[in-house]
């Protein structure tokens, strides 16, 4: 009986994906997020989406993989291309994402507040960034709860979107649906269209599963000099691995004694010096004069934030840069950065994925689409100044904060012409605030193995760098821990760059400021500093 009533199922399936080709059920399909006239493809073994004209205008939109039907207006257009986490919908009047999320803690609204909402609700945020609160409500939706939330961000430019709102639809345990409307005017019929759209929703037991594939590939820029263009050479075809360093407590600086004592030290001679500086702070350019004198290849880190990402309830430069009001501050960069004129690895707005820093996501208003205009302009910018020297890395975070679909790092790529080199970024954080956060433990291996399950598929053709990483030596042992890693470095070909950091975090909570929650010092004691100068010496012989 079991079996009957299964393949009852897949044949009612079939015969509602068999309109695709024009029958009354189906005008076009989406199979693995491309677009489709029709399909014989089975919604068991792939991911199947299907679009139907109602009678009265609508097009009702079958997501099967997750299980949910809705109704958008005439003349929607869909991107499917990364339908495995989200769909993005345009309609006449306003676009909106739709993703099926869902809470890690079984209290779903405390989770919505705080790790969703809290910056949107915070009146000093607002105030700090222009935002106006539209609405903050929660209504019936068939049965279920529905959140919604509105902001205004009337002095937005450039055609991006002048009002946001949330909805946040409880579907049952811990699961949920986000929508985030998107609108160039906070006029009164925003809201009402934002909620007839909700209405319609309907659930359906899913079927089969969510997948579409992107494959990324750089394209090279035709304005790199020749040094440039060398340095990118040897990254993509090296079968080796170069080594950099970040060791003084001044983001802009370069402890020249320091460096060149880890390197007698260690008897070998990095190639890569990481540097950091903000947008607005003055450019690092003795610094970086100074790591080409002692012949590393600078990292540059820039960031766009106000306080160093200190305080980020308050102002940040992001909206401020998507409109075009500090295009100054971008060609000062440019034109400095082309001034050193020599190859460099720029690295922008790292770790975007995250809910740390003032240019993340979730601080900017759960839109990656602002991320990526912010990093295009930049980009755009850049070739107009004549930069002729960067090579542009994108870098998320290994881990996604808040752990959602919508805020995975696939969401903020900015476009193969705008990449050439990805970075990666893991650490070994130990266990210091085991009993706050629940960090443990992880190995390189470990960290590593799942990046490169995310991101060879997409990310192949690309050279990667680790751009930052360390080992903590709280829970567990650092030597055999660098040890482990050198040994399993060898077994991901696509990483030909990878940078320590020598350094520590803080604990900052009274009565414990000062103390190194994380030391992350290679020479910390001296097994660990024998341990890096074998693995060192390994990798040259």
């Amino acid at each position: 009986m079991k079996k009957i009533l299964m393949l009852a199922l897949c044949a009612l399936c079939l015969t509602v994906l068999s309109g695709c080709g024009g029958a009354p059920r189906a005008d076009y399909c989406f199979v693995n997020g491309v677009r489709a006239e029709s399909t014989n493809k089975s919604p068991r073994t792939h991911d199947i989406k299907t679009v139907t004209a109602q009678e009265d205008g609508a097009l009702r939109f079958v997501n099967y993989p997750e299980g949910y039907t809705l109704d958008f207006p005439a003349g929607t257009q869909f991107d499917c291309s990364l339908c495995q986490l989200l769909v993005q919908a345009d309609t006449p009047d306003y676009s909106v994402t739709v993703s099926c999320e869902r809470s890690p803690y079984e209290d779903v609204e405390g989770y919505i507040d705080y790790y969703q909402n809290r910056f949107y609700t915070h009146e000093g945020f607002r105030a700090a960034n222009g935002l106006n609160l539209l609405c903050d409500e929660t209504f019936d939706v068939g049965g279920l709860r529905c959140d919604l939330l509105a902001l205004e961000r009337p002095g937005a430019e450039n055609g991006l979107p002048k009002v946001y709102a949330y909805a946040y639809l409880y579907t049952g345990g811990q699961n949920y649906m986000r929508f985030l409307f998107r609108g160039t005017q906070a006029d009164d019929a925003f809201l009402p269209r934002c909620r007839a759209l909700l209405e319609t929703y309907r659930s359906s037991e899913p079927v089969g599963f969510s997948y579409s594939h992107r494959e990324a590939e750089p394209h090279l820029p035709a304005q790199w000099d020749e040094p440039t263009r060398a340095l990118y050479r040897h990254y993509l075809e090296s079968d080796g691995v170069d080594f950099g360093i970040f060791s003084s407590p001044l983001q802009v600086n370069v402890d020249e004694g320091e460096l060149l004592s880890l390197e007698e030290r260690l008897d070998y001679r990095f190639e890569i010096s990481l540097i950091y500086s903000q947008l607005h702070m003055p450019f690092p350019m003795a610094a970086m004069e100074k790591a080409a004198e002692l012949g590393k290849t600078v990292e540059l880190t820039i960031q766009v934030s106000a306080q160093n990402n200190e305080d980020i309830f308050g102002y940040t430069p992001m909206f401020d840069l998507a409109d075009g009001r500090l295009d100054g501050q971008i060609r000062a960069l440019a034109q400095n950065i082309k001034a050193f004129g020599r190859p460099l690895l720029f690295r922008l707005n790292n770790e975007m994925n995250s809910d740390w820093t003032s240019y993340s996501g979730i601080v900017t208003l759960g839109d990656p689409e602002l991320y990526r205009s912010v990093w295009q302009r930049f980009y755009r910018i850049f070739e107009q100044e004549g930069v002729t020297n960067a090579i542009w890395v994108f870098n998320p975070n290994d881990n996604n904060y808040p752990p959602n679909k919508w805020n995975n790092f696939l969401c903020y790529y900015p476009g193969d012409e705008y990449v050439q080199m990805i970075g990666l970024t893991g650490y070994n954080t130990g266990t210091y605030y085991n009993a706050e956060t629940g960090e443990v433990w992880r190995s390189f291996e470990r960290i590593y193995r799942a990046l490169n399950r995310s991101y060879e598929p997409v990310f192949g053709k690309f050279p990667w760098i680790i751009t930052e990483f360390s080992s903590s030596s709280f829970g567990g042992d650092k030597a055999r821990w660098i040890t482990e890693m050198f040994a399993d470095l060898k077994t991901f070909p696509n990483i030909k760059a990878a940078v320590w950091f020598h350094y520590a975090d803080f604990d900052t909570r009274p009565g414990r400021e000062g103390t190194a929650a994380r030391p992350y010092w290679l020479d910390e004691t001296p097994e660990t500093l024998e341990a890096f100068r074998r693995g060192l010496a390994g990798l040259q012989g």
